[in-house]
């Protein structure tokens, strides 16, 4: 049968100040009326019933998340004592799933991507879904086709079609985000695709693999499984999550395993990974500015300017270009729209001054 294994345990801090530790991106709504993980839980929605359904999230956040995602058995939204990765994130979710059901397969999905077209979303995973049928031993991600030469993302270098199928290629390479020169290249290429982070997989090919290439996070695996027998799953996990290796499914198994296939889809896709991405969504004016809330500009060209104070205040600028505006009821950040992937330096910052009050 088909799980879906949402992730929802990110910080979200390049989203400040509008998330915080209490209330991270995928808690938010930041594209539409509906939050992140809201938006996620809608695109499965008749396709895959809530009850499986998974969500791992870390411990702060679960009465959030079973606020917004009420049609989810609470039993399914587990709480990771301390944020880990992907990887024990991953290996969690094959473990609890294979012991209901052994020949499950996995559709794994970050809580904080946007994706319109639910039809083709659906589709794809389908079809990769049941690709897996007849190939158990694949590891599947989705590629996104690159539109422009993308700093923020992590691509995939792909070689042949597996089965005479042009939309199944198995992938050679990962790479981290590139440089521009490296992205410019890449979008040339025609062999690099965007990586998405969304998998479909067997829950027992994922298990064997987290097996083979992270040994030692299998090993705590099965600690917790065991543990968890004797006591409850909450217990073992404050036992022994801290102690796992913090890594990403990219780095721990994919990047490693000779297994690895993409497949290429067609419906929209963005991961929302920082404050420059949020323009895409929202109505633009005749200079390229978009302005959400209260406010009011000058002369400005390629502007971002997001009021999300729920006080009666107002933002402004005057003669400011390609820049980024963001007030809340207790911080105002203002960049260059090339400077967005710093916010997590300027929040060492911040904590360095000891003023965490802006950050929880």
């Amino acid at each position: 049968m088909l799980w879906a294994v949402i992730m929802a345990g990110g910080s979200g801090e390049r989203f400040w100040p509008k998330s915080r530790q209490k209330k991270p991106k995928q808690l938010l709504a930041i594209s539409s009326q509906r939050t992140l993980i809201q938006c996620t839980q809608d695109r499965l929605r008749g396709w895959i019933p809530s009850s499986r359904v998974l969500i791992i999230t870390q411990a702060l956040h679960r009465d959030a998340v079973l606020e917004q995602v009420s049609e989810i058995p609470p039993e399914n939204v587990i709480a990771e004592p301390v944020g880990r990765n992907t990887a024990p994130c991953i290996a969690l979710a094959a473990l609890l799933i294979r012991k209901k059901d052994l020949n499950a397969t996995l559709i794994v999905l970050p809580a904080d991507h946007v994706i319109h077209d639910t039809d083709q979303f659906q589709k794809s995973l389908q079809a990769s879904a049941d690709f897996l049928e007849l190939h158990p031993e694949i590891l599947m991600t989705f590629g996104i086709h690159p539109t422009y030469p993308a700093t923020g993302y992590g691509y995939l270098q792909v070689g042949e079609e597996i089965s005479g199928n042009p939309l199944i290629r198995k992938v050679t390479r990962f790479v981290e985000k590139p440089n521009t020169f490296l992205a410019q290249e890449y979008l040339k290429s025609g062999e690099y695709f965007w990586n998405s982070g969304i998998f479909v997989w067997k829950a027992e090919t994922i298990w064997k693999e987290i097996q083979t290439q992270m040994p030692i996070l299998a090993e705590g695996m099965e600690c917790i499984q065991s543990e968890s027998e004797k006591t409850s799953l909450d217990q073992a996990l404050r036992k022994t999550y801290s102690l796992l290796e913090n890594q990403s499914i990219d780095f721990g198994v994919m990047e490693k395993s000779k297994n690895v296939f993409i497949c290429v889809v067609s419906f929209d896709w963005d991961d929302v990974g920082s404050w420059e991405a949020i323009g895409k969504h929202f109505q633009v004016d005749n200079e390229g500015n978009v302005s959400i809330g209260q406010v009011e500009l000058l002369d400005c060209k390629n502007m971002l300017v997001y009021n999300i104070s729920e006080k009666d205040l107002i933002a402004t600028a005057m003669d400011m270009q390609d820049h980024i505006l963001i007030q809340t009821e207790d911080a105002v950040m203002v960049c260059p729209k090339t400077s967005t992937q710093k916010v997590k330096t300027l929040l060492q910052q911040i904590r360095h001054k000891k003023w965490e009050r802006f950050l929880e």
